[in-house]
């Protein structure tokens, strides 16, 4: 039969006892180490590691920088860019303002690349969708 041997007053335990029957010291806990842990100190790898984190942000940040420059210049070139509207004559009525916005919007729109290709593409579309009918 095994017996366990207190390491603080060296009294023999059966082995399912859990304390000592002298002592109450713990039979189960391992002696706790008198020495002192040091501090860690700072390895190359965390340095290195430390050092990439730090560079990915600056990029990003100069990067996010660069582009809302880009688009503030952009945006102010387009603004400047823009058509100059003939001012209104003083006393003009409230219906002649109207108008001459939806002249300047009318030939904004009539002027659109975009808008004469896709009413070309719809053209095209409903030729092509009557020589089908006709064909039936």
């Amino acid at each position: 039969m095994n017996s366990l041997k207190c390491k603080n007053c060296g009294l023999s335990n059966f082995p399912s006892d859990f304390e000592c029957r002298r002592c109450g010291f713990s039979l189960l806990s391992a002696p706790k180490s008198k020495k002192e842990k040091r501090p860690r100190s700072w390895s190359l790898g965390t340095l290195l590691m430390i050092t990439i984190i730090g560079g990915l942000a600056y990029y990003v940040f100069t990067g996010t920088e660069e582009s809302i420059k880009q688009v503030t210049n952009e945006q102010n070139n387009r603004a400047g860019a823009k058509p100059a509207e003939r001012p209104l004559a003083p006393g003009a009525t409230r219906t002649e303002y109207d108008r001459q916005k939806t002249q300047t919007y009318a030939g904004a729109v009539r002027d659109s690349k975009s808008l004469s290709d896709h009413n070309k593409h719809i053209q095209e579309t409903e030729k092509m969708m009557q020589q089908i009918s006709n064909g039936k």
